[in-house]
């Protein structure tokens, strides 16, 4: 329609310049009807042209509307979603702070029961040490009266428990033999199993032994009438002993966890299973004993002794020890939490 128009508008102009160049002759009439009919082609071309870039216009803007409802749409679609983002948000909030109100309260009814539970042990506790403290001070008061009986013994009286007493030693030392022969079949079972780091800490052990066994020295009676200075409690009971005692309790925890770490280095050289029971050492337990005391208390501290140094020699590590010199040696601490003697 643009094209038309615009060759309507222009034919005008064009006839007139026709009737002017009618006067030149055929000749000047053609070629100038020649340039109008080009003239006229080339402005109709233009006129198309603009009329092609007039519908782009159009078009454009027509997609230019189109693109601006769909970003007001967009938009209005985004705004609906944080609405709705924030309509969630308030909802898990809300929900969020009564869980944690609910928590809260379970925690501090928790808390008040865990409170009341510690209350009640502590009333038990208390109760129990009670009770301990009494038969602790019943276990004194006995123990003043035997010692009031064992002032008023008879010569006669105490040479009978001198005598037994050295029945005992002697009982002891002629186990040593039975000891020697078990360790020495030990040494060969090993030997024929094939343990050979075991073999070797049973080798280094029997030569201690025997040089122990050579240099022993038993406590002469003297040591038994020294007035006791220590009580310990073990197995429901207590016990007084004197220096010489304590101190003697003191080296079987000692000499039990040096033991217990070779032989747990050497099950775990040979690659064995966790086992510190069938070990010579630990079953007899009287390494180092010298008769300040009962044998049977020196075996139990020596046994309390050797399986924590097993564990430590087994599992490479120094949990309840040290290394100093050359040598495994108990912690302190842990010495007194195995066998610690108060003043009596």
């Amino acid at each position: 329609m643009l094209a038309n128009l615009l060759i309507r508008r222009a034919a005008p102009f064009l006839m007139g310049a026709l009737l002017i160049a009618g006067g030149s002759g055929p000749a000047r009439a053609q070629d100038n009807s020649a340039q109008q009919q080009k003239q006229a082609a080339k402005q109709q071309r233009q006129a198309e042209r603009q009329a092609r870039q007039q519908q782009a216009a159009q078009q454009q803007a027509q997609q230019d509307q189109r693109q601006a409802q769909r970003q007001a749409r967009q938009q209005q679609a985004a705004q609906q979603q944080q609405a709705e983002q924030a309509q969630r948000q308030a909802r898990q909030q809300q929900a969020a702070q009564q869980q944690q109100a609910q928590r809260q309260a379970r925690q501090q009814q928790a808390a008040q029961q865990q409170q009341a539970q510690r209350q009640q042990r502590q009333l038990e506790r208390q109760q129990q040490r009670a009770a301990q403290a009494q038969q602790q001070q019943q276990q004194v008061q006995q123990e003043q009266q035997r010692r009031a009986r064992q002032i008023t013994q008879q010569p006669a009286q105490q040479q009978q428990i001198d005598r037994d007493r050295q029945r005992r030693i002697d009982e002891f030392r002629r186990g040593d033999a039975n000891r020697e022969r078990l360790l020495q079949q030990r040494e060969a079972a090993l030997r024929d199993r094939g343990r050979v780091a075991r073999l070797r800490y049973n080798q280094e052990y029997l030569e201690r032994w025997r040089q122990e066994r050579d240099r022993r020295v038993f406590a002469p009676s003297f040591y038994f009438y020294t007035a006791p200075r220590y009580r310990y409690y073990r197995g429901g009971s207590y016990f007084v002993v004197n220096n010489f005692a304590a101190d003697n309790l003191r080296q079987a925890v000692q000499l039990g966890y040096q033991e217990g770490f070779r032989a747990g280095q050497a099950d775990r050289l040979d690659r064995v299973g966790f086992g510190y029971s069938d070990e010579f050492a630990f079953q007899d337990a009287t390494y180092g004993y010298a008769g300040y005391v009962d044998l049977p208390n020196y075996q139990y501290y020596f046994r309390q002794g050797f399986y924590r140094g097993y564990e430590d020699g087994y599992y490479g590590r120094y949990t309840y020890g040290y290394y100093s010199g050359g040598v495994a040696n108990i912690i302190a601490s842990v010495l007194n939490q195995i066998f610690n003697p108060l003043p009596y």
